[in-house]
């Protein structure tokens, strides 16, 4: 039990780490000139971002939609994707997810329901979109929706997103000291296409827990997801298990 309070806390600060971080959007929508200025080397910046899609395969945020969850995993319309998680998963409802975003809307009206997450988005907030968990083995998944349609006239770059982010996931408390160590960007193919990465693990004695961070890029808007598992194996079991949602 208080491993899993001690998860939650970690998402929560994760929350308003993302809301600070939109804050920001401005600075994400990054230019050749503006990526020079990120903490970690641009030449791994600029090889981890995946082609541009053409216009007509990115869907506008006034089409979104909040993601589908169940006790296999999460999928979305909207961002083109889904993906699997290991049985015996905790699952975050719906309900409890819009209460974490403070959605006062009920699904029940959903032309409504749909007005306010787009409204949500559109104000620059962190929505989330997916969460589940088991806390016998410290592992999680989440997924939150950001979009940039009224913060950015120049595309946003997922490398960026995770470059503004993971500042915050290596000091997590803000003491100064480093709660993740062996921090490094990769890329990983999913679905055809090379999406940047951050993996990295808890500092020695914090805890046997290793990171997975990404982003996917969708139109104007960006899934940010973490993934957390006790070792490599069962991250990458977790994005090997990606699929297209059409």
């Amino acid at each position: 039990m208080q491993k899993h309070k001690i998860m939650i806390t970690k998402v929560m600060k994760t929350t308003l780490a993302l809301l600070m971080c939109v804050l920001l959007m401005p600075q994400l929508a990054c230019s050749a000139a503006r990526q020079e200025l990120l903490p970690t080397s641009t030449a791994a910046a600029s090889t981890a971002q995946p082609p541009t899609p053409s216009p007509s395969q990115e869907r506008s945020i006034d089409s979104f939609r909040v993601g589908d969850a169940d006790e296999l995993g999460y999928s979305s319309t909207y961002f083109g994707f889904g993906f699997q998680i290991p049985s015996g998963w905790t699952l975050q409802t719906r309900d409890q997810l819009d209460q974490m975003n403070g959605i006062q809307a009920s699904r029940s009206d959903s032309e409504e329901y749909l007005q306010e997450t787009i409204e949500y988005l559109k104000s620059g907030a962190a929505l989330f979109d997916f969460y589940a968990y088991r806390d016998e083995e410290g592992e999680f998944a989440f997924v939150f929706a950001l979009d940039y349609t009224n913060l950015s006239e120049e595309p946003v770059m997922e490398v960026a997103v995770l470059e503004q982010y993971i500042g915050t996931l290596i000091d997590f408390d803000k003491d100064g000291k480093e709660n993740v160590e062996n921090v490094r960007l990769e890329t990983v193919d999913l679905l055809g296409v090379e999406h940047p990465v951050y993996r990295c693990n808890e500092v020695a004695g914090g805890g046997d827990s290793e990171f997975a961070l990404l982003a996917i890029k969708q139109g104007t808007s960006v899934a940010l997801i973490e993934i957390s598992g006790p070792d490599e194996n069962r991250i990458n079991s977790i994005l090997d298990s990606f699929y297209p949602v059409p």
